[in-house]
């Protein structure tokens, strides 16, 4: 590279006038006022002593050419040697009216006014976070930290919470992007997206949290979850619940949804009871809904019921209008054809809902990974609800997993491992029950009466129904087993017994044309005698 013509003598002198924000500089005390009041900041730079040497002299060198129009010769070997000023710099700052370095940095960072008024709107707009102390402290208050607590990003992102702090108070004097990023051992583009706006994941969740405490014993839960890290609509709730009061008082903080669905089941089924709604749904959560996949923060639920059945849709439809009762949305999707044997199946899918954890993690006490078929429910409150949201409950469990047979004459829900649970529910409306691989059951004639009038159905209109079939039955026997049986009758008994029929299939066959109702075991008890009487004596 060949070396730059030598400039000649009595060249015209051509200076670049120092200036920081519009302020003339003309003297070194200036300079050194301005960057101590304006921009403390840039003091963090390494090379920032060379590039105010360099001003400072660019300053003096003015000062010596002032009343001069052009270069004298042997102004530059002079004053270049008194200096310390090499000639391509002299040239540059003398001749060619460049910037020494300072000035240029300058203007790519931060004021101290410009960086205080962007950190002052970041703390406002942080909701009073300023460290990650009161970061952990805020969500101490958050129902969902424990699941966040559960992932491996925990201490990552605290991390990032401290660097956050560490660069605002950093950047309180002003200063470069790439300087802060220097001394906290991270990438420039970080401290710049934080400087806009962008800030660390948990700072992001914890500045939606409210900062006023949200009541003993309770957390803030979000009823909406925008993005991963920004929660909407708080509510408080308690983290463990023993009485049904606790659940009364959430459920009066809920916003239920206002569509046309919603004003269109309003008439199907009635006006809204959130109460009522609840405890159904936690029934038929038990009972038959299904967990997807969980994240995090929220939870997504499925219902699937075979179309074998006629009032399977009435019951995915009440369900939704209960879920949106409690602000959560719920639709029918594409039918489906079942791999577990239910032929086609409707399918209705919940959103996915921050509350719907807080159902199944606090109110049933189930884990993530847990499922109803295979872990008991933690929710021995239940027994302190009064009779008709206990009724709710068990309707919400039997139109998911119960039945009425109107042939063995017993009603009954599958239980699985919620045994002892469901069986001290229904003796609180005097059901005794007996228990029978995992199934509650019932056939005494006093309990299916009750079962009838309660009722222990509300949508499964066929299951409705036997069971009011199975009380008519009941309520026709006499108040004592009636082993008499008359002989028009006994024929009946027996050619349906030759046809291979149940006991169960001829009781309810005689109830249906005569109107007499005779036990299974009556039935039994007859065709057992008189296949002994037409035995030959041995």
């Amino acid at each position: 590279m060949s070396k730059p013509p030598k400039p000649r003598d009595h060249a015209p002198i051509h200076f670049w006038t120092p200036t920081i924000n519009t302020t003339p500089i003309t003297t070194i005390h200036q300079l050194h006022h301005l960057l101590n009041t304006d921009y403390p900041g840039i003091k963090r730079n390494p090379n920032y002593k060379t590039w105010l040497h360099d001003a400072e002299t660019h300053l003096t060198l003015i000062t010596h050419l002032k009343n001069q129009t052009h270069l004298q010769r042997g102004d530059r070997k002079r004053l270049g040697n008194e200096l310390g000023i090499g000639r391509q710099k002299f040239t540059a700052w003398a001749q060619e009216a460049r910037k020494p370095r300072l000035y240029y940095e300058l203007e790519r960072i931060l004021s101290k006014t410009q960086a205080q008024k962007t950190i002052t709107q970041l703390h406002k707009e942080n909701n009073g976070l300023r460290s990650t102390e009161d970061v952990i402290d805020r969500l101490q208050t958050y129902y969902l930290t424990p699941l966040h607590e559960q992932t491996k990003q925990l201490p990552k992102r605290l991390h990032q919470c401290t660097l956050y702090f560490q660069a605002l108070n950093l950047l309180q004097d002003g200063g470069a992007y790439l300087d802060v990023a220097r001394q906290l051992k991270i990438h420039h583009s970080q401290v710049m997206h934080w400087l806009n706006g962008r800030r660390p994941n948990y700072i992001e969740l914890t500045r939606h949290i409210p900062h006023t405490p949200p009541g003993r014993d309770l957390k803030w839960l979000p009823l909406n979850l925008e993005r991963a890290f920004v929660p909407t609509d708080f509510i408080a709730v308690p983290e463990q619940i023993t009485q049904y009061l606790q659940i009364t008082n959430v459920l009066n903080q809920s916003q239920p949804l206002d569509n046309n669905a919603m004003h269109q089941w309003k008439q199907r089924f009635g006006p809204p009871n959130p109460e009522d709604a609840f405890y159904y749904l936690l029934g038929l959560i038990v009972s038959d809904y299904e967990k997807q996949r969980p994240r995090v923060s929220s939870t997504e639920l499925t219902l699937n019921l075979s179309k074998n059945y006629t009032w399977s849709e009435q019951v995915g439809e009440a369900a939704s209008y209960y879920f949106g009762q409690l602000g959560i949305h719920s639709e029918e999707g594409n039918p489906y054809d079942s791999s577990a044997g239910k032929g086609m199946c409707h399918k209705w899918r919940t959103q996915k809902s921050p509350l719907l954890t807080w159902i199944i993690r606090t109110c049933i006490g189930l884990q993530p990974h847990q499922r109803t078929t295979y872990h008991p429910i933690q929710a021995d409150w239940i027994r302190t609800a009064p009779d008709d949201l206990r009724l709710a409950f068990l309707q919400g469990l039997s139109d998911g997993d119960g039945w009425a047979d109107t042939k063995s004459q017993y009603i009954g829900i599958y239980a699985g491992p919620n045994i002892s649970l469901i069986q001290d529910l229904l003796a609180s409306f005097q059901i005794e029950s007996t228990v029978d691989r995992k199934r509650v059951r019932f056939r005494r004639q006093k309990c299916i009466i009750i079962a009838a009038e309660l009722p222990l159905f509300r949508f499964a209109t066929s299951r409705k129904e036997n069971s009011e079939k199975l009380a008519e039955m009941m309520k026709a026997r006499k108040k004592k087993k009636e082993r008499f049986i008359p002989e028009e009758i006994s024929k009946l008994i027996l050619e349906l017994h030759n046809r291979k029929k149940s006991s169960g299939y001829i009781a309810e066959y005689i109830f249906n044309h005569f109107g007499i109702s005779y036990d299974r075991s009556s039935i039994s008890y007859h065709i057992r005698i008189f296949n002994k009487t037409e035995q030959p004596d041995q």
